[in-house]
């Protein structure tokens, strides 16, 4: 694909669970939060969507775009938020959103391949592979959509059972969330962690859904 093609198509089904690494630290300079008085926002929701807009945003370059990053697999986003961590930022985080029937997604594996990235590039943000599993948010998301459904914490990480019908296994998660959400088991903890955010109870849709994603049952 070239770049004077026609604009990215977003996709009709993006993944239903979503995860973005952030790091809230105190220090302006370190801080990439897109929250806004409850609401996810972009740097710059209003900039206009064009190719420099989508290189800026997949290569990293320090330029406010309309778009958010995302991934879809929880151990990539664990990596990420190890190699943060690892680098001296504090408060780093995972958040997780409900992305069902969510518009204005884009798959960022398809828009570096439209940007004409190749995988022999000197620049790893500017291989196409290193975008697989990506997705780009166009504007942001607002708070009364309720899709925030947990935004886990810590700086280290622990193997905890994690069971929810019809399937169990081990699950690695930040160990802040374990000892600050209340519940007895892991599942208990990410049930409030949901309702607290989303007021959704009981053994939801979305709780079954976040459990397995975290569980790696997609793959990673």
């Amino acid at each position: 694909m070239q770049y004077n093609s026609p604009l990215p198509s977003t996709i009709p089904i993006p993944p239903v669970i979503l995860l973005r690494v952030e790091c809230h630290d105190n220090r302006p300079r370190l801080n990439n939060s897109t929250f806004s008085e409850f609401n996810i926002v972009a740097r710059g929701p209003t900039v206009p969507i064009t190719r420099q807009t989508f290189d800026d945003c997949l290569s990293w370059k320090k330029a406010p775009t309309p778009f958010i990053p995302f991934t879809s697999k929880w151990e990539k986003a664990m990596r990420k938020r190890q190699t943060l961590i690892e680098d001296g930022k504090e408060r780093v985080v995972i958040v997780a959103i409900w992305a069902k029937d969510l518009r204005n997604v884009y798959d960022a594996y398809d828009v570096a391949r439209w940007l004409d990235y190749k995988e022999n590039s000197p620049d790893s943000r500017r291989q196409p592979t290193a975008h697989l599993d990506e997705y780009l948010v166009l504007g942001g998301i607002q708070a009364d959509e309720y899709r925030v459904l947990a935004i886990f914490d810590g700086c280290r990480e622990k193997n905890v059972p994690l069971r929810v019908p019809g399937l169990q296994g081990l699950a690695s998660i930040p160990d802040a969330f374990l000892t600050n959400t209340p519940g007895e088991s892991t599942v208990q903890k990410l049930e409030y962690e949901i309702y607290a955010n989303t007021g959704i109870t009981g053994s939801s849709e979305q709780l079954l859904y976040l459990a397995v994603f975290i569980m790696g049952v997609f793959g990673n």
